[in-house]
């Protein structure tokens, strides 16, 4: 019969039936967060708060009783139980890894009865080597023990199996992988908005202007900022890459010419012409053109900026 007055909220308690709320599983433990005086209304797991009745539950009253039984783990596709946590229920006095390292000598497959995986002990944080048992292999290694401890707990994963092939838990596993894959898709979702605001520029680069392997004058590529909704002409934007570093702005022969880390860049491209005098003189002129990487770069820079240049 319930008892309102036994149950409070935030009282510990594990799955001991086959609920009709399907986003809990069988042995896993719960939080109760509401109470009335009718039922257990709701009790939360790592997913969420749901409805929940006290004929499904068992209150866990002291930490021993936390620990009685195996904690399953349920994010793979069949049950799995912790080889160092079923090595200390069983209450063995040989070290670990000597008593693991004889149990698979009796034919256990790493990959298929077992695998590997670093855990960080709860007490003193050190990173230690456990395994995933399934749980045929956990069933299989109880009854080679030959003990009580090891008969009630091959007893216990016996149950187990039994209650994983109802119904109600086939809904529950079905419930509980939609929820990995949910959550699976809006990482993978965030990882996509991630990318799509680094490849912005490009974007916003391939809108402006279809990308060319000729390259322009410094002139043109005024033009198409501007046309873009950047307030910048020529002139301000010979100054600008002057004072930013692009060109050289010493006065001499070398004016507006790219400098050396530009032509790094690989930015511009200077386009000698040869002009022969009437006298019979040659004299050669330089002009700076910008290449097809070049347009790319300063458009993209000016484009995610949205800023006017004032220089």
């Amino acid at each position: 019969m319930y008892n309102h007055e036994l149950y409070k909220i935030g009282d510990k308690a594990r799955i001991t039936a086959n609920t009709t709320n399907h986003k809990f599983l069988l042995g896993e433990i719960v939080t109760i967060t509401s109470v009335s005086e009718l039922d257990v209304d709701a009790a939360r797991n790592e997913n969420g708060e749901y409805f929940i009745s006290h004929r499904d539950i068992t209150l866990i009253k002291d930490e021993k009783q936390l620990n009685e039984l195996i904690s399953i783990n349920y994010d793979t596709d069949n049950p799995t139980v912790s080889a160092r946590e079923l090595y200390e229920t069983l209450d063995l006095e040989e070290r670990f890894s000597k008593w693991f390292e004889r149990m698979t000598g009796y034919g256990f497959e790493e990959g298929k009865d077992y695998t590997p995986y670093q855990m960080v002990h709860p007490q003193n944080h050190q990173e230690l080597l456990d395994y995933h048992l399934t749980i045929d292999a956990a069933k299989e290694i109880c009854m080679l023990q030959r003990t009580e401890k090891g008969k009630q707990c091959r007893t216990y994963f016996i149950e187990l199996e039994k209650a994983w092939n109802t119904p109600e838990q086939i809904m529950a596993r079905a419930m509980k992988i939609a929820d990995r894959q949910i959550a699976s898709l809006r990482e993978v979702n965030t990882k996509l908005l991630i990318k799509q605001e680094e490849d912005k520029p490009k974007v916003v680069f391939a809108n402006a202007v279809m990308i060319s392997d000729k390259s322009i004058l410094i002139g043109e590529l005024a033009k198409i900022i501007k046309q873009n909704g950047i307030d910048i002409g020529e002139k301000r934007l010979f100054a600008w890459m002057r004072e930013n570093g692009y060109l050289i702005k010493r006065q001499g022969t070398d004016y507006n010419m790219p400098t050396q880390r530009s032509m790094e860049l690989e930015l511009f491209v200077v386009k000698e012409t040869a002009i022969v005098h009437s006298d019979g003189h040659v004299t050669v002129s330089k002009t700076t053109k910008v290449t097809g990487k070049g347009q790319q770069y300063f458009i993209n820079k000016f484009l995610s900026n949205r800023k006017p240049i004032t220089k």
